[in-house]
């Protein structure tokens, strides 16, 4: 269009949006949200540090964390960690044992190049 050219565009074609086995479907499916919330770590609660002020039920962006009467989860969680970073008790907390190197196997040199963010000679640390 900026050329002046007039033609299809892409998403006006029959087969733009049509099921492919390709490389960017594939990172699609792993960065959906079922595959999401199995790998990284739902945030949980040290009932101990906890002194109930609702803070994480307030910035719950879902609204998935209720009061009985201390924090407690629901089956929704997105895993975007606000409960657990801004906690002023730091009483949330999760393990990324498992999420590590799952994350590390899918986020890895090659996926860098792929996408350009990495630069040939340059190392991930």
């Amino acid at each position: 269009m900026a050329t002046g050219r007039s033609g299809p565009l892409a998403e006006s074609r029959a087969d733009a949006f049509a099921p492919t086995e390709r490389f960017y479907d594939l990172v699609a499916r792993l960065s959906s949200d079922a595959v999401l919330r199995v790998v990284e770590p739902e945030p949980r609660l040290d009932a101990s540090r906890c002194d109930q002020c609702g803070w994480c039920a307030r910035v719950c962006p879902i609204g998935n964390i209720a009061l009985e009467p201390y924090p407690l989860l629901g089956a929704h969680c997105i895993r975007c960690y606000r409960c657990l970073n801004g906690c002023p008790k730091e009483a949330l907390d999760a393990s990324w044992r498992f999420a590590d190197p799952v994350i590390r196997l899918i986020y890895n040199r090659a996926f860098l190049r792929w996408f350009g963010d990495l630069r040939p000679g340059e190392r991930l640390r």
